[in-house]
């Protein structure tokens, strides 16, 4: 029996940096109803907590956890706040490196990269085409991630303190090193005492390099996703597959 879900959230269960659909909010809430759900994403939390958290029943978040940063921090819902479980942030020295690096392949300097950078403590993160580029120019840009897997082989050498993978669609995310969805969801298993058999995850960057690809070493079942409509497609297959599960154990 599945006793937790855990999911990617751009391009798995929203569109990159967009809100939950109807239809996906309704799936999750039904999935919250019987079973704790996680969220690991490479955003912060601001974006975990506008992108989904926002379009979920308050009364649902002691099952909801959330693993902002790429797994480089987790939040549980406890006596009525969102609280800190544990946090990692990028230490001094690596971000210095790391913004010199990216100065060094965009040709920008330093003191103008906040346009292409977002410094979320825990994880910084470089948006190739900037952070608020239109979603059709984002999605055109990089769909086989070859681009910036060739800024991943080059820059990566270059920051031994630090993991570097690809997320969403124009983005290379960095985090201290060994800290990763992988981690993180190793760490969420753990504090709820779940095995990892007894896990699920669902995303759309499995493949090499990709921020959901550490997952795959956890031992969690593991769904990709190629669409929101196969998402919501996953959840429904989950739901019917618990329903009958926990019909017959009342048998």
């Amino acid at each position: 029996m599945i006793k937790i879900a855990i999911f990617d959230i751009d391009n798995t269960l929203t569109e990159s940096r967009s809100t939950l659909s109807s239809s996906m909010t309704s799936l999750l809430s039904r999935l919250l109803d019987i079973m704790p759900v996680a969220l690991v994403s490479g955003g912060s939390m601001e974006s975990v907590t506008r992108q989904v958290i926002s379009r979920l029943s308050h009364a649902q978040f002691g099952h909801l956890y959330a693993l902002p940063t790429s797994g480089a921090e987790m939040r549980a819902f406890e006596r009525g706040a969102w609280r800190v479980v544990y946090s990692f942030p990028i230490g001094d020295a690596d971000r210095r490196v790391l913004f010199e690096e990216l100065a060094g392949i965009t040709g920008i300097s330093t003191v103008r990269l906040g346009g292409f950078v977002e410094d979320r403590g825990t994880q910084i993160t470089y948006a190739a085409l900037g952070i608020d580029a239109p979603l059709d120019i984002k999605y055109a840009w990089d769909p086989t991630r070859e681009k910036r897997k060739a800024i991943v082989a080059r820059i990566a050498p270059r920051l031994p303190g630090l993991s570097v993978t690809i997320g969403g669609s124009t983005s290379i995310d960095f985090t201290e090193k060994g800290v990763d969805k992988a981690f993180g969801v190793s760490r969420l298993l753990e504090h709820l005492g779940i095995q990892a058999s007894d896990a699920v995850f669902v995303g759309d960057a499995l493949d090499a390099g990709g921020n959901d690809a550490p997952v795959k070493a956890v031992g969690v079942k593991i769904f990709a996703t190629r669409s929101l409509a196969e998402t919501e497609s996953i959840i429904r297959g989950i739901l019917d597959a618990e329903g009958f599960s926990r019909a017959n154990s009342d048998i």
